[in-house]
């Protein structure tokens, strides 16, 4: 289970305000070159009564701030008229882009159920609202505030788990994992709906896996490890992949009537990759544990399809990568998590039916590192036996990928390290012929 380490990268947040610059700076130029007494931004929709509290903060409440607020994952808060105001001509540019709120699924290519974007007449509001030099309008007019949780949000978990203690962790150097065993043991067999994570070192906190350890050795390891934790590096047989998180993914809970099951005995061991940033932090990630709360009859399952035999040549711009995974038994398919490195630009994922049928699956044209995504299906796909899940990759070794670790490109294999690369699609998935409450359960 070595690969699914697989979320790397340099840090959320640097890649955020990149692109930030990126925005900024062509708005000034836009600014810049407008001829004078012009509007800053191209009529191509016309200003029209357009207000803040009436038409546009129903927007921002809906799609925005549940990032975009304080101690949260958004580097700015729009929480108020006059945070949204001085943000106004960014916010029109990345929501004409689509490149907020962060989705990355192409329209038409599967449904799905978590989808966040925005619809043409939300963007072109946007859009006539700036072009009217975004007015107020009457705070009457504004609907009632979201009451965001003040923490968990999912709401306040049943059990709080952190390692116990604070990590530090080094300002400079490659980066790395550190695996840390949570104080759960349970007497007896639970299961899991959800597990919301709250990183505490945002900045080199770049994703986690939660782990199953059924043998009892990750403690063994601890034990012997000097400071808290032991190194990440797969050391012992992590049996079952609860769940995966990185920066943009949104805790959710497991539909009713199916859970992730933790033996009595079990340990989990919360698996972080840290990405150092040159400063030196102290990191106390926790996790909420949310136990199903009706009687589950399917437990969930993570696999991948995936190839760990590929060379991406120095200056290739569109090196294709392809797999094939037979499946073996009748299962269904709920989700699916596209995931490769910095060089990782496009995936195409699907189920190839025995008659030969195509179903999508997700297709991702636009693949940001640092903005990974779980693809919750609208419907359960059922993918029966002698059905294959295929995909298409594409990677940019080139210098025109600004994400190119390596300034001077070099031929890029598989790896764990950041700088390396992957190629895999996960999807999360039940096996047909179980029904625990009828008694037929399944390895």
């Amino acid at each position: 289970m070595g690969k699914m380490k697989a979320l790397h990268g340099r840090g959320l947040v640097r890649s955020i305000l990149l692109g930030m610059c990126v925005l900024f700076v062509g708005i000034l130029l836009t600014l810049l070159l407008k001829p004078l007494g012009g509007s800053p931004f191209a009529q191509d929709v016309a200003p029209q009564d357009v207000t803040y509290y009436r038409d546009i903060s129903p927007i921002i409440q809906e799609n925005c701030q549940a990032c975009h607020r304080p101690n949260r994952i958004g580097p700015f808060s729009l929480m108020t008229y006059e945070e949204v105001a001085d943000f106004a001509p960014l916010i029109r540019e990345v929501t004409r882009l689509r490149t907020m709120p962060p989705w990355g699924a192409a329209e038409g290519y599967g449904e799905f159920k978590n989808k966040k974007v925005l619809t043409k007449e939300e963007i072109d509001t946007i859009a006539r609202w700036v072009i009217a030099e975004a007015p107020a309008g009457n705070p009457l007019d504004q609907p009632p505030p979201i009451d965001f949780p003040e923490e968990w949000q999912l709401g306040t978990p049943d059990l709080e788990l952190d390692p116990g203690g604070d990590f530090k962790v080094r300002a400079r150097g490659s980066d790395f994992f550190r695996s840390f065993v949570l104080p759960f043991n349970p007497e007896e067999d639970v299961w899991i709906s959800a597990i919301e994570v709250i990183p505490g070192a945002k900045e080199v906190v770049h994703h986690l896996g939660i782990y199953l350890d059924t043998e009892g050795i990750s403690p063994k390891l601890d034990k012997k490890s000097a400071g808290l934790g032991f190194a990440g590096d797969m050391g012992f047989n992590y049996n079952m992949i609860i769940d995966l998180w990185a920066p943009g993914g949104s805790p959710r809970f497991l539909e009713e009537g199916l859970g992730w099951r933790m033996p009595a005995g079990s340990y989990l061991v919360m698996d972080i990759h840290y990405a150092p940033n040159g400063e030196t932090h102290l990191d106390r990630t926790r996790i909420g544990v949310y136990f199903a709360k009706s009687p589950v009859n399917k437990s969930v399952r993570i696999a991948e399809a995936g190839n760990t035999t590929f060379e991406i040549p120095a200056g290739a711009e569109h090196h294709e990568v392809t797999a094939r995974q037979k499946i073996r038994r009748d299962i269904t398919i709920i989700a699916g998590w596209p995931h490769m490195h910095y060089l990782g630009k496009e995936m195409k994922a699907w189920a190839t039916l025995p008659n030969g049928e195509i179903e999508p699956l997700v297709w991702v044209p636009n693949y940001d590192f640092h903005w990974q995504q779980v693809y919750d299906f609208k419907e359960p796909l059922a993918v029966p036996e002698g059905s294959s899940i295929n995909f298409i990759a594409y990677f940019d070794n080139s210098t025109n990928n600004p994400l190119n670790p390596y300034e001077k490109p070099r031929t890029i294999r598989f790896g764990q390290r950041a700088n390396d690369e992957m190629c895999y699609f996960y999807y999360y998935y039940t096996i047909d012929e179980e029904q625990l409450l009828l008694g037929r359960s399944v390895d």
